[in-house]
Order: structure tokens, then C-alpha cells, then sequence
């Protein structure tokens, strides 16, 4: 995870999730631990036990297909071209989708890591 800010670190810690991130593009590519995010915030429109934390693509596009539903409930988009590269461990963009829920759901902007 050395690649977060700290201040992300710190939340995702905060969290008390049940898997640590610590390689962002392994750990978020199924979207099990994006839906545990959620659940933090939205308890009653996430469960987390109807989320597969397992490594079939169709599981993985199952998951991010549900999530993006709820987040564009939420006024959040996050499209298919935006998740699917996650579940496809593309370089970068499970950062950019944590950047997103992280801006959006702390209300807070993405801290610049120091130079």
C-alpha cells in the first residue's frame, strides 16, 4: 500500500474491513472489498454476504455491476468502462476507483502525496 497517501491508509484502516488492502490492484478487483466499503456507509443497501470474494471474471463483473448500480443510486458513476479494467487488474485503475469512493463518500479530496 505504499503507494496511497496516508490519510487513505488511515481510513481504509479505520474501517475495520475484513481483508487489509494492501495491493490495491489485487485486492479490489473483485469488488468484494469495495462492497465491504460500502457496507460501512450504506448497511442497508449492502450486504456483504451476497458478495463473491472469489476470482471468476463473472463473479468479479457480477460484483461491480451491483456495486456500480448502487453507487449510481447514490449519484456516484462509476460506469463499466471504469470498473472493468479494475477486474482486469489494469494498471492504475483500482486507484483511480478508491480515489472516487474515497472523495465521495469522506467528502474530502484525494491527498496529494508529498513529492
Amino acid at each position: 500500500m505504499a503507494h496511497l497517501p496516508r490519510e487513505v491508509i488511515h481510513w481504509l484502516d479505520r474501517l475495520d474491513l475484513a481483508y487489509s488492502v494492501r495491493n490495491c490492484r489485487r485486492d479490489l478487483a473483485n469488488g468484494f472489498i469495495v462492497a465491504e466499503i460500502l457496507s460501512r456507509y450504506f448497511p442497508k443497501e449492502i450486504n456483504i454476504y451476497s458478495y463473491d470474494n472469489g476470482l471468476k471474471n463473472s463473479k468479479k463483473l457480477d460484483n461491480w455491476q451491483r456495486i456500480s448500480k448502487i453507487l449510481k443510486a447514490k449519484d456516484l458513476e462509476i460506469p463499466k468502462e471504469e470498473f472493468e479494467p479494475v477486474v482486469y487488474y489494469a494498471k492504475g485503475a483500482a486507484e483511480l476507483v478508491l480515489k472516487k469512493l474515497y472523495e465521495f463518500l469522506e467528502k474530502r479530496k484525494w491527498p496529494e502525496r508529498p513529492i
